[in-house]
């Protein structure tokens, strides 16, 4: 895989498109397969940009023993990562609610779970939660982070 200050393609066969990016541009070194249906990652500062698509929920109330309950992205959202202390991953069952929030069903899929610190408390706590029904979305956010 190799980047550019342009638009880099991966091409993961879901809808929806995840942006993220470190600031330092590479030199494209090898040209990328493209297709119509793709997931873009693209250069820019230390924000995470998923788009609103079906295989993403949001949580931003996390609540302990997998009681949390996720709402169905549906607008695109820019997290900054210069605010996250940590990022820790698990996969599981969690709960999904529909657009109003009502609990909808449970689902296996996997979850990324952003970290900040409360100076007043003297302790982590998460802030926000993302859960993916899809594992190339997943996938392909877990790499985002891990070029940041």
């Amino acid at each position: 895989m190799s980047y550019s200050s342009s638009a880099t393609e991966l091409t993961n066969g879901v809808e929806g498109a995840v942006h993220c990016g470190s600031g330092m541009k590479r030199r494209r070194t090898e040209d990328s397969d493209c297709n119509d249906n793709e997931v873009y990652v693209k250069q820019g500062r230390n924000f995470l940009t998923i788009l609103g698509n079906s295989h993403t929920f949001l949580s931003e109330q996390w609540k302990p023993d997998l009681c949390t309950l996720y709402k169905p992205l549906t607008e695109d959202i820019m997290i900054n990562m210069r605010n996250i202390e940590q990022v820790t991953f698990s996969t599981g069952s969690h709960f999904l609610a529909d657009v109003g929030g009502s609990y909808d069903r449970s689902q296996q899929g996997c979850s990324i779970n952003m970290w900040r610190y409360d100076p007043n408390q003297k302790h982590l706590y998460i802030a926000k939660s993302l859960f993916f029904n899809n594992a190339q979305l997943y996938d392909a956010v877990r790499r985002c982070l891990a070029g940041l």
